[in-house]
């Protein structure tokens, strides 16, 4: 469960940044697992192979270019409390 607090860090972001819900609408569960496993590489160590393979028994897919993202956002040094990202109108994951 969110805290109240990064509820509210994340609600101000958004409105911030002019994002609504219908942004978010179209963003796949591919592409959210793909920032998992980016997540999981940075800061667990398990290999992206590993966690696409466990991801596939159980019928779940991974963007690759999500990880790829995510891989490129990480070596910026920005802390995840910086990462926000969307995908613009054209489908493209942009950082906000």
């Amino acid at each position: 469960m969110m805290s109240k607090r990064a509820g509210e860090k994340a609600r101000q972001q958004f409105e911030r940044l002019g994002l609504t819900q219908d942004k978010f609408a179209s963003v796949s569960i591919d592409w959210v697992m793909g920032l998992l496993a980016g997540h999981l590489w940075t800061s667990h160590g398990l290999p992206f192979e590993i966690f696409r393979d466990m991801a596939t028994e159980k019928g779940v897919k991974i963007d690759r270019k999500a990880f790829d993202f995510y891989m490129e956002w990480h070596a910026t040094g920005l802390g995840s409390d910086n990462l926000v990202v969307y995908r613009d109108n054209d489908g493209v994951l942009r950082p906000a």
